[in-house]
Formats: C-alpha cells, sequence, structure tokens
C-alpha cells in the first residue's frame, strides 16, 4: 500500500483511486482495515482517496448496517477539514481504530471498481482554478451538507448522495475541475431537492394544525 501510496501526484505511473482502494484490501481476508490505514498512507490526494473510500459502500445496492453510523461521522470530519483549509486528513483516534474486515471491503470493490473505473477513462486534470484552496474550501463546504443529509434517516438516498460524494472525491483526486463542478452541481440540486421537501413538508404541517 505504502509503495502506491507515495507515488509522486505528477508521475505517469501514478495509480487510479480504484487501484489505491483495492490495494487496501492486500492480505489476509481476516484482517482488518483501519480508516487511519486509508487516510494516513496517502499523499496529497488523500482527501479524494479518502472521501471515495469511505462513500464507495453508499454505493452498494445493500449498504452496510449502520452505514450512517459507521461511515457518516468520519466523511463529515474529513470534509469539515477540507472545508476550513486543512493540507492533510486527520482523524480521532477513536475514529481511526474503527475498522472492517478485508473480505468485507473485498466485497464492496468488487461492485464499486468496475463503476469507478468507468469513470477514470475520463478523468484528467482540468481547470486548475478549481484546484485553488479557495475552491476546495467550497468544495469542501458543499461535500459536508451531502454528508449531512446522508447522516439523515431517509431511505433511498444513499446511493445517490454516495456518487455525488464519490464524484467530489474522485474529481480532487485527479485535479478534474470539470468532474468537480459537476459534484457542485449535484450537490446543489440534492441540498436543493431537501430544502423544498423540508419546506413543503413544514407547511404541510402548519396548515393541519391550522
Amino acid at each position: 500500500m505504502s509503495d502506491i501510496a507515495s507515488a509522486s501526484p505528477h508521475s505517469p505511473h501514478r495509480p487510479s483511486a480504484s487501484a489505491v482502494l483495492e490495494a487496501l484490501a492486500d492480505g489476509p481476508e481476516d484482517r482488518r482495515i483501519r480508516f487511519g490505514d486509508i487516510t494516513g498512507a496517502l499523499d496529497e490526494r488523500a482527501f479524494g482517496v479518502a472521501i471515495v473510500a469511505l462513500a464507495a459502500p453508499c454505493l452498494v445496492p445493500m449498504p452496510l448496517p449502520g452505514f450512517g453510523l459507521l461511515f457518516g461521522l468520519p466523511l463529515l470530519i474529513i470534509t469539515l477539514q477540507l472545508l476550513i483549509g486543512l493540507s492533510r486528513p486527520w482523524l480521532p483516534k477513536a475514529l481511526s481504530e474503527r475498522s472492517l474486515e478485508a473480505r468485507t471491503w473485498k466485497k464492496v470493490m468488487s461492485f464499486v471498481s468496475p463503476r469507478l473505473h468507468r469513470i477514470e477513462k475520463i478523468l484528467t486534470p482540468r481547470l486548475p482554478w478549481m484546484s485553488s484552496r479557495a475552491a476546495e474550501r467550497i468544495t469542501g463546504f458543499l461535500a459536508v451538507l451531502v454528508v449531512g443529509l446522508l447522516l439523515l434517516p431517509v431511505p433511498f438516498t444513499n446511493i445517490p448522495l454516495g456518487l455525488i460524494l464519490c464524484l467530489i472525491g474522485l474529481g480532487l483526486f485527479e485535479r478534474d475541475g470539470v468532474v468537480l463542478l459537476v459534484g457542485w452541481g449535484l450537490s446543489l440540486v440534492a441540498v436543493g431537492i431537501a430544502a423544498g421537501a423540508v419546506i413543503t413538508g413544514g407547511t404541510a404541517v402548519l396548515s393541519m394544525l391550522g
């Protein structure tokens, strides 16, 4: 894992995000993968990989039990750090030591990897201003909002919200401003739909009370 993670971000042989995530499962299937393994052994692209790694299980039609508690809080902490401008993600020890079995991660990646490979074929560094510190903070703000929606106990939202977060993570990882802009747009759509649902529901309740 360390050899993959330490490759220069400008190297023509730089591994893809999917390769980094698949490498996490190397070794015995009964060993456990800590969240700290995801964030601690990566280069400056760690924010992108960490977001994709923690959001990828959302894309599985039947997510792991307790997904919101297991992955949502680390996602929230990491996206908040992106918002405030930290250079690398960090997790407190209590969350860094959280883990899942390598065999479980392999099952997740067997479903997610083919989809990531298709997306990665179109990824390339574009719109360099989208990789500026100011733009990354905007990305962090929108990602925090999406993670907040993910933590809500609303059924059937994990896949679309997980897809948005994966796009944001891949855009950060590959410095692809076009993909990041798509992620921004989808984030605003998701927030708008949620806000509309809250307003509609609130109006309905008030009309019933009135």
